[in-house]
């Protein structure tokens, strides 16, 4: 049954192994935490996860919170439902496509290749009116090269601007991005903490990328920290189609507040 398991795209591998553990039997966090050797805060966004996409339910009995597997028939409706999402937004796409190629302006499209440029790009963001939306889907392997690449004095300074500005930053991450954040040193985390923000965490799979892609006002950024590599498209109608794509990654995610994730983990 697990290879028939790793077949279905909305499911991690992690998901995977934790379903099948609570298919066999009824456990606490603690309990999965023992059999697995995985951390709780790792496996609690994993049974959240499950939870949201109605293949977990929480009981409780006396003071102990139990996990129980759901009927492994909700695959196949969660599988119908993610077709169907598909299938609405499909038109929308296809409306989209080609839709800036006839009777209007070439797409502005800007090349940086220095952690100077990519600076350029982040620090564009900042000119936003106060109060706007920023919308990143942030690959899983690009939170490590942030914190190991980029100056810790520019990342306090341009999250203190981003905090007086009150942008607020809407993200889909991924759960290792979360796992390396919450264990990361605390002049690394305190940056972060307290900015306003919308986190959405999907598994590893999902966002198995080195990019960074990051939406604002009329532009589509595309960054690689490791390469010092950044692009930037200024076209209306290009980054509404990646505004599509960032809410069908998100629809599937699981809400977390991240800013009490970052406060717990920097006492």
């Amino acid at each position: 049954m697990l290879s028939l398991l790793c077949m279905i795209p909305f499911l991690s591998r992690k998901e995977e192994e934790v379903y099948m553990t609570l298919l066999k039997r009824d456990a606490t966090i603690q309990e999965l935490s023992e059999e697995l050797r995985r951390p709780r805060s790792s496996l609690l966004l994993l049974l959240r996860s499950l939870e949201k996409q109605g293949l977990a339910r929480r009981i409780r009995l006396g003071r102990r919170n139990i996990w129980q597997a759901a009927n492994p028939r909700n695959i196949l409706k969660l599988a119908q439902e993610q077709l169907n999402a598909t299938r609405e937004i499909l038109p929308t796409l296809v409306a989209e496509q080609g839709a800036g190629r006839s009777g209007s302006s070439v797409p502005e499209i800007r090349i940086y290749e220095s952690q100077r440029g990519l600076r350029i790009v982040y620090d564009s963001i900042l000119t936003l009116r106060k109060g706007e939306k920023v919308f990143t889907l942030e690959g899983s392997k690009s939170v490590e090269s942030k914190l190991r690449l980029l100056p810790l004095s520019y990342i306090t300074k341009w999250q203190k601007v981003l905090k007086q500005k009150s942008l607020i930053l809407e993200s889909v991450i991924s759960e290792s991005s979360v796992r390396l954040l919450a264990g990361s040193a605390k002049r690394l985390i305190e940056p972060h903490i307290g900015r306003p923000m919308i986190t959405h965490v999907v598994a590893d799979s999902r966002l198995c990328m080195d990019l960074d892609i990051i939406l604002y006002g009329r532009n589509a950024a595309f960054i690689d920290i490791q390469r010092n590599l950044a692009t930037v498209i200024t076209d209306e109608k290009i980054k509404q189609s990646l505004q599509l794509l960032f809410d069908l990654t998100k629809a599937g995610a699981t809400q977390i507040d991240l800013n009490r994730i970052l406060v717990q983990a920097s006492p």
